[in-house]
């Protein structure tokens, strides 16, 4: 569940089954977390709830920083960041690479990232790294594979998630990213729209996994 900007939601997530909430550090971001909310939002999430610091180009040294006095236990790395930052982050947090794609011929940007715990498959958009609500080019996914596990991003709500989890069959991530299909006008997220969001990935998950889709 990225881009929770209160305890509020960070309940909601953890109580919906959420398995990681993230906070974003990126300053030109609307869902930008200064270091007290951030930290209200980190005493919020239970034992067991990923707190994943969303960052876009920041320096290993500010990352790791962050990690301690939010604290964080993940870094999502959403900018233009080489293997070597992901190298020297890995042994302090579970490190999440974040690859923009256009279409299949930019899945060979996720070459070099195999020391990442997770590749994150998001839309593009010029000039903005993430959280636009886009929809991921899913068919290019079909048959992708990257050389860590996955997590599939852009654009994915309650109604969205089952054609996009169906569209990128057999290559199934290991798990979905929602933010912006989840926020209401006023750019918060509703506890019913987090609800209904984790019960449907949950569901076409289990659907999938007990060969629900076999044949499809």
């Amino acid at each position: 569940m990225c881009g929770v900007r209160s305890a509020e939601e960070v309940r909601a997530a953890a109580g919906a089954g959420a398995d990681a909430v993230g906070l974003n550090f990126w300053p030109r971001s609307k869902r930008y977390l200064a270091l007290d909310a951030a930290r209200a939002c980190a005493a919020a999430a239970p034992a067991g709830l990923l707190r994943v610091g969303v960052f876009v180009d920041a320096t290993p040294e500010e990352i790791a920083r962050l990690a301690v006095e939010v604290p964080l236990d993940a870094a999502q790395l959403h900018g233009e960041e080489p293997p070597l930052v992901v190298d020297r982050l890995r042994h302090r947090l579970i490190v999440i690479k974040a690859i923009r794609l256009r279409g299949a011929w930019d899945l060979g940007r996720a070459v070099g990232f195999g020391q990442a715990d997770a590749i994150l498959a998001d839309a593009y958009e010029p000039g903005r790294p993430g959280g636009t609500g886009l929809r991921a080019p899913w068919e290019a996914l079909r048959e992708a594979r990257f050389p860590a596990p996955w997590i599939l991003a852009g654009g994915l709500g309650p109604d969205t998630v089952a054609d996009a989890l169906a569209a990128v069959r057999p290559s199934l991530p290991s798990g979905v990213d929602a933010c912006s299909a989840l926020e209401g006008p006023d750019g918060r997220k509703p506890p019913e729209r987090i609800v209904a969001f984790v019960s449907a990935a949950r569901a076409t998950a289990a659907w999938w996994s007990g060969g629900g889709g076999a044949g499809r």
